[in-house]
């Protein structure tokens, strides 16, 4: 059998030019497919490293279903339109929800489930768990000045698990320590939409009065009283900044460079100090998030986590900070303004806003029919080899072979074909992923083994397309009697 499958294999090769074209539809066909079952679709861990430290985490989930993508329940989806989320960071990352709407699940959101954060720690690609802890509060500012923001309670146990550590985002000051906690003290952005010459940024030392709102609990909502509200003093013990970029130009003759920042208005106090506020302010009741953040153990794979996690958690939406980060820096909705540089240097156009639909993941079908194309180029590739090749398999069966043997000469053919077209494609879809991964520090076992399932996988999906292809040219062939073949031949 050995024999008849080396001749299959070398038959392959005897004209490259129609071959060739059989090995480049597999290997359009699996490079699609490979990355639509990529393991690694994800980025470098120092991508956004320094917001991602601001924001929380690698991936936020928000206990509001504005995803219904994933949604298999029954009945007739709801148009909605946030008027404010207050404990999120919706307004910033995703504007679009307040202004054009957005399409939500029929009956009451099902918000976070219980125990949510320890089912998240199960699983393995999950190193941390943040809760974001947010009030909506307006800074006396010099001047008489009201600046609005947020409150943020930051948990100082998760900095330790942050690619970026927010220590190394300090401008001036120090950031949180253990002995912090409890106290009434605070870190400020350095570079607040509000500041100016007339109003600069507190100073180190320097005390900020703050007022937030008193919050009425009815069940799981909150509705939050601007005007009655409660001031609390916070001494200013540092200032933090996240880089985004920077500018560079030429102008009369010497170059010139321009920083850009992040800019999110939030006031950063202690998470034990926050929770003691909202106690204080609620009557001791006890807080319900509305946003979570991960921290992910390989951000090489942090697009398949939140496919995960969007599976196995339908009721919220899960979305990658990246790529919120990556929609906000295409807009530079969340950066300073460049005071010097040309307006050519930061133009950019800004990401259209997602159409009011459900979202609908078309890599599967798209994949199953290059696929049935590709199989469809061997096959009729196959039948006019069979045509060209009637005398060879006539002395084939004159000297005994039995159709067993020929039909495996002809499915090795097949085979062989698909086998390069598949390794092409992989390997294609492959280089970046693998220099992401090397840049990332995946330890090489990791890198191999990701790789080694991946060619697996394609593979043997490329061999059980050929083989189902190629038995119809097959089965032709051996069908055929002998004198027929001599004759036509």
């Amino acid at each position: 059998m050995l024999v008849y499958a080396a001749l299959g294999v070398k038959n392959a090769f005897r004209n490259i030019g129609r071959s060739g074209l059989a090995i480049l539809s597999i290997a359009f066909a699996t490079a699609f497919f490979s990355y639509s079952i990529s393991l690694s679709r994800g980025y470098t861990p120092g991508r956004f490293s320094n917001m991602r430290t601001m924001v929380g985490g690698d991936v936020s989930i928000y206990s509001l279903q504005f995803d219904v993508s994933g949604f298999e329940g029954e009945g007739d989806f709801v148009l909605d339109r946030l008027v404010t989320s207050p404990l999120t960071d919706l307004k910033h990352f995703h504007p679009e929800l307040f202004t054009e709407g957005f399409l939500t699940p029929p009956g009451e959101p099902m918000g976070f489930e219980p125990g949510i954060h320890e089912k998240l720690l199960e699983l393995t690609d999950v190193v941390a768990v943040y809760t974001h802890y947010r009030l909506p509060v307006r800074l006396e500012i010099a001047g008489n000045r009201i600046a609005e923001g947020s409150l943020r309670g930051r948990d100082t146990a998760m900095d330790a698990s942050m690619h970026t550590h927010p220590s190394e985002l300090i401008r001036s000051g120090r950031w949180f320590q253990p002995e912090d906690n409890g106290e009434l003290v605070c870190l400020l952005p350095f570079h607040p939409s509000w500041a100016s010459a007339e109003t600069p940024v507190p100073a180190v030392g320097d005390y900020i009065r703050v007022r937030y709102p008193n919050v009425l609990v009815t069940g799981s909502r909150y509705a939050f009283n601007v005007v009655d509200y409660s001031v609390v003093e916070l001494r200013v013990i540092g200032h933090i900044e996240a880089s985004s970029r920077f500018l560079n130009w030429e102008a009369g003759g010497m170059h010139h460079i321009e920083y850009l920042y992040w800019t999110i208005d939030e006031v950063f106090i202690p998470a034990s100090t926050w929770i003691q506020l909202w106690e204080d302010n609620t009557g001791g009741t006890s807080y319900e998030p509305q946003q979570l953040s991960l921290v992910i153990e390989n951000t090489s794979f942090v697009e398949d986590v939140v496919v995960s996690l969007r599976m196995a958690f339908p009721g919220v939406t899960v979305v990658s900070t990246f790529d919120q980060l990556n929609r906000a820096s295409s807009t530079m909705r969340l950066e300073t303004r460049p005071l010097r540089a040309p307006a050519h240097t930061y133009y950019s156009i800004p990401v259209s806003s997602p159409s009011l639909g459900v979202q609908a993941d078309l890599r599967l079908p798209i994949t199953i029919a290059l696929m049935m194309t590709a199989a469809l180029v061997i096959a009729s590739n196959l039948l006019i080899i069979a045509y060209e090749r009637k005398k060879e398999i006539a002395v084939l069966k004159a000297v005994g072979c039995l159709r067993k043997h020929i039909c495996c000469v002809v499915l090795c053919e097949a085979v062989a074909i698909a086998t390069i077209g598949g390794f092409m494609g992989v390997l294609f879809v492959r280089i970046q992923v693998l220099l992401n991964q090397v840049f990332s520090g995946v330890g090489i076992i990791t890198v191999l083994y990701t790789l080694a399932l991946e060619l697996t996988i394609v593979i043997a999906c490329t061999w059980v397309v050929s083989i189902l292809f190629g038995m119809l040219p097959a089965v032709k062939m051996v069908s055929v009697p002998v004198m027929e073949l001599m004759r036509d031949g």
